[in-house]
């Protein structure tokens, strides 16, 4: 967390906005907004009753970001904050949103604008330059959603090297497949050698796992 203030205190300086200001009670303009957003909430209830993810996720920020405005303490008004911060997360563990790599492009996104000086809102960067460089989060949901699809394959294979494992000491099992002599031979002499030292361990599984990857499809086992 402590990274990611240090982002956004960085961008901040950047355009020289927000300067740390303490804490006050919500006038009443914002308080009638926050009594609006709460309405709005409970408008979504019979929806999330009925197992909406969508809804629940809107009535969750709604209800959140209405507190914190209604908060008429300090402390209450980070209570709101950190209940807003949890429920931002829970969206992306429920849709399944890279949250960190979202952050960081939103980042470098964000360092390339330029704050122009006859920008009516002094506190927003509606002019963000000629240098500013859009984010690009289809290329972050991409690349993660890649990255899942790997790691699932590998731990597929590696899953199924080691039950290959198990069933060749306990059941002492062959290969019956189209595979190649040798090939045959080497997938169960990798499998009996996993009990055989850190070493020798590593080089089995590494055998293994090349084999089955390439032969996933084709090796059935049978007992002995």
């Amino acid at each position: 967390m402590l990274l990611l203030t240090e982002c956004v205190n960085a961008f901040h300086k950047l355009l020289n906005i927000s300067p740390q200001t303490p804490w006050t009670e919500a006038d009443d303009e914002l308080k009638q907004i926050g009594h609006k957003l709460i309405s709005l909430s409970k408008q979504l209830e019979e929806r999330v009753a009925s197992g909406d993810v969508p809804a629940l996720r809107a009535h969750l920020g709604l209800e959140e970001f209405g507190e914190f405005l209604l908060a008429e303490t300090e402390a209450k008004a980070l209570d709101g904050w950190a209940d807003r911060l949890y429920v931002l997360l829970g969206d992306c563990l429920v849709y399944d949103w890279p949250d960190e790599q979202a952050f960081a492009e939103a980042h470098r996104s964000n360092m390339t604008k330029q704050k122009s000086a006859d920008d009516e809102l002094k506190q927003r960067v509606r002019d963000k330059g000629a240098a500013f460089e859009p984010p690009d989060f289809a290329g972050v949901l991409s690349r993660h959603r890649e990255g899942k699809a790997d790691q699932l394959r590998q731990r597929t294979t590696e899953d199924f090297a080691r039950i290959l494992h198990q069933r060749f000491m306990r059941d002492r099992i062959v290969v019956d497949s189209e595979l190649p002599e040798n090939e045959r031979r080497l997938l169960e002499d990798a499998a009996a050698a996993l009990t055989y030292g850190e070493k020798s361990h590593a080089v089995a599984v590494g055998h293994l796992t090349k084999i089955v990857e390439a032969y996933q499809n084709e090796i059935t086992l049978k007992q002995r």
